[in-house]
């Protein structure tokens, strides 16, 4: 890590900063309709999670345009993992 912030974040971003970003992005998802948003216990990524596919589309779209990487991701249907 380097002295004073994170590696790979923007301009040596320290703790507080980070925290301070992840509450907003936090706030941000809830206010597109997450029904919880968390970050990471490594706070290495901040996720929110949605009752369907529109809202956590439009909220991806919306947070692309603020911030280097977001990803929607799908629920695996438990089916899937039977043997």
């Amino acid at each position: 890590m380097a002295k004073g912030g994170f590696r790979g974040m923007p301009g040596g971003m320290n703790q507080a900063a980070m925290m301070k970003q992840a509450q907003k992005l936090q706030q941000e998802m809830l206010a597109r309709g997450a029904f919880v948003s968390l970050m990471t216990g490594s706070g290495s990524a901040v996720f929110g999670l949605f009752s369907s596919q529109e809202p956590a589309r439009k909220c991806c779209s919306a947070l692309r345009k603020v911030v280097p990487f977001v990803a929607q991701c799908k629920t695996i249907p438990h089916t899937f993992y039977a043997i």
